[in-house]
């Protein structure tokens, strides 16, 4: 698994036993995450990471506090012209306002985790910008904090099939939702 030791030992070493962790399996992507069944567990926040290890767990503080600018790494040419492609297909099809939907942590209160994961259904590398699409459909508040993220080599991410899949997985999210075939489902009340 990518990562796996070393995150865990960052998580140690930052004592973050507030946070409900999710790890992936190697073979799975991050939208592969089923928060639903987390139900029952107890914390008020919840933090997704990726398993590569392209961000660095010591901006972890400051995604919590929201309120610190960190330069973040460039990435290769290539990806770079990729991502603003994406991030226009992204701002036409379902979000605005978020510059970067893709790289860094995902922290979500339990609550805001809660609604916006009942309704969750790509299962892909576009599964953010469904998350924050959900997100701006119930209103809650979205705060973009830019952290230290670098482009690993080895990343399961192929560039150019990755791009075309995250584009059709974009336009379906819009048309299911216009189209009524997917719903927003009001999460059940935990305590």
């Amino acid at each position: 698994m990518d990562c796996l030791c070393e995150i865990i030992h960052c998580l140690v070493a930052l004592a973050v036993a507030a946070l409900i962790v999710v790890l992936l399996i190697a073979h799975l992507t991050a939208g592969m995450v089923d928060l639903k069944r987390h139900e029952k567990e107890k914390g008020k926040r919840i933090l997704m990471v990726d398993a590569d290890g392209a961000t660095k767990f010591a901006d972890v503080e400051k995604v919590e506090a929201g309120l610190h600018d960190v330069n973040t790494k460039p990435r290769s040419l290539f990806r770079t012209f990729l991502m603003y492609g994406f991030h226009f297909l992204v701002w036409f099809f379902c979000v605005r306002g978020i510059k970067d939907t893709q790289c860094g942590f995902k922290l979500f209160t339990r609550e805001a985790a809660l609604k916006t994961f009942s309704s969750l259904h790509v299962e892909r590398w576009a599964f953010d910008v469904e998350l924050l699409y959900i997100a701006q459909c119930f209103k809650i508040p979205v705060a973009e904090v830019a952290v230290n993220w670098t482009e690993i080599e080895g990343s399961k991410l192929v560039p150019v099939w990755s791009w075309l899949q995250m584009g059709r997985d974009l336009v379906f999210i819009r048309l299911r939702y216009i189209t009524g075939a997917w719903r927003l489902e009001s999460p059940r009340k935990t305590d």
